[in-house]
């Protein structure tokens, strides 16, 4: 079983690695980053038993240090797209300047900021202590006695994470925080890394079963953007403006067709 699962987490680890070179430069390009970090930290949560307990704890607080470093430019990106899309379908008469080219220069504003703190941090010690230890990881897991059981033993662990998953969503309704929709998408992201995790060791038809739970990512994902967006507009209409400034009506309809979309989501989630 420690095979199987290292082979996994051995790709994301290699994947944090060949990232780096791109987030030294001044352009700051974080992709593949984020998204093999989070899988990284998936297979450590899922399958931290395999795993010597001490060494999967200190990678992972590592990890989600990492993870919050680069959470600002990501978001940065995802709103300049959504509030992009938005400024598109909404009529002109409801688009009064200078609100297009002020969402722009906030959102450049926010991204330069998160790129420049992040370009301070991968210069700095604790970066590097995380990119040895991924180094040590990568050439000598650190495996528990667990390790050595049948490969088709992970099947156990991903049930565990698809059983996690489901008593989430049961605790969800349409008026929950959005926090406790956060917190099914991490779930949901963690089922679907361990499902990849374990292709090869559990039947492909087991493993449709399993993944069907995970459908609800998209949904969840989408709801954590629409959340994102609708916190932004928010903000953006509380400041104060110029007299015959009237951008804060278009961040107006903006919000409330977020606030009314994120509902819609909830209630799919909720119903499902």
């Amino acid at each position: 079983m420690g095979r199987q699962v290292a082979a996994y987490l051995d790709v994301q680890l290699d994947a944090i690695l060949r990232a780096d070179a791109a987030l030294r430069s001044p352009t700051t390009v974080i992709q593949p980053a984020p998204k093999a970090v989070r899988r990284a930290h998936s297979t450590l949560s899922v399958f931290a038993k395999i795993f010597l307990p001490q060494r999967v704890q200190a990678l992972r607080a590592e990890l989600d240090w990492f993870a919050a470093l680069l959470s600002p430019v990501v978001e940065a990106g995802v709103l300049a797209d959504r509030m992009a899309e938005g400024l598109v379908r909404l009529p002109k008469e409801l688009t009064f300047s200078p609100a297009p080219i002020h969402v722009q220069l906030v959102l450049e504003e926010q991204k330069s900021v998160a790129r420049q703190r992040l370009l301070e941090v991968v210069q700095g010690e604790r970066y590097e202590a995380l990119l040895q230890d991924v180094e040590r990881w990568r050439a000598t897991p650190p495996f528990s006695d667990r390790a050595k059981r049948p490969a088709g033993r992970v099947k156990g662990h991903v049930e565990k994470a698809h059983d996690q998953f489901r008593r989430g969503l049961k605790g969800l309704s349409t008026d929950a925080p959005a926090e406790r929709f956060g917190a099914a998408l991490r779930d949901a992201e963690r089922l679907r890394d361990a499902v990849e995790a374990s292709v090869g060791a559990v039947s492909v038809h087991r493993l449709a079963g399993l993944q069907a739970g995970a459908e609800l990512y998209e949904l969840l994902r989408e709801h954590r953007v629409s959340a994102l967006a609708a916190h932004f507009l928010g903000t953006l209409g509380a400041e104060s403006r110029p007299e015959g400034d009237l951008s804060g009506f278009t961040y107006g309809v903006l919000l409330e067709r977020e606030l009314r979309h994120a509902r819609e989501i909830r209630q799919r989630i909720v119903a499902s």
